[in-house]
């Protein structure tokens, strides 16, 4: 008989509530781009499509770091360091706007939802074994 193993309910559904979120106009219905009112313009669905493929990546990159390092903390850590260095590059580059700044806060809230849905790794591995 094969050990027990808890099933990650909350990884499950967020992983699942961040694929509806990225591929659909939920985002755009809750407001979730305009939520912190750093930015006044509207965003069209097509925009949105556009930024979901990075916003994507940064999900999955907070799951990778949480789970390489077994805490959430590192996804939040990784998506500070990656978020400031972009930060660094548009002062310098001097192209940083509130779209950008905005831009750089769903981001990281991408990679701390991915961070805590780690646990989601060795799921799939004791479901596939």
């Amino acid at each position: 008989m094969g050990k027990a193993f808890s099933v990650p309910y909350f990884s499950i559904i967020a992983v699942f509530f961040v694929i509806v979120l990225l591929f659909t106009r939920l985002a755009i219905f809750l407001k979730i781009d305009g939520i912190l009112m750093l930015s006044d313009r509207k965003v069209t669905f097509s925009e949105r499509l556009k930024a979901s493929p990075e916003q994507g990546i940064h999900f999955i990159l907070g799951i990778v770091f949480g789970f390489i390092f077994g805490t959430w903390i590192a996804g939040l850590i990784g998506g500070i360091i990656k978020e400031l260095l972009d930060l660094i590059y548009n002062l310098e580059e001097g192209t940083e706007t509130k779209e950008k700044i905005h831009d750089s806060v769903v981001d990281l809230s991408f990679w701390i939802l991915g961070s805590f849905c780690w646990r989601i790794i060795p799921f799939l591995q004791y479901l596939v074994s």
